[in-house]
């Protein structure tokens, strides 16, 4: 996918496989990265996969307010898709993390 990018860099199924890959290998940061420039080419139902796999990429950033902007953005759009039920898990689960946080604990 590095080759496709270096002659395009607006290849979008080069920048999905990248974002996946690095979201696979943890290096979560550079998954958002990917995901954001996904989301800058593409449109429709590829895009808001892109923002449910960001998502999960920002879980793993502690960024849980902008997981949960990206999980609302996927089930508004595709409220009974393939990742609804785990969408609302990660829902839930960034809900609890930000409430820790602003309990403190």
């Amino acid at each position: 996918c590095d080759w496709l990018l270096s002659r395009n860099k607006n290849n979008g199924n080069a920048l999905a496989e990248r974002a996946l890959n690095l979201l696979n290998r943890e290096d979560y940061a550079s998954a958002v990265e990917g995901f954001t420039a996904l989301l800058g080419v593409t449109s429709g139902t590829v895009a808001l996969q892109a923002h449910y796999l960001r998502g999960m990429a920002y879980i793993g950033c502690k960024k849980y307010r902008a997981a949960l902007d990206d999980f609302d953005a996927y089930l508004n759009g595709l409220p009974n898709g393939p990742d609804a039920e785990n969408a609302r898990k990660r829902q839930e689960q960034c809900k609890t993390a930000l409430e820790k946080e602003k309990g403190g604990g």
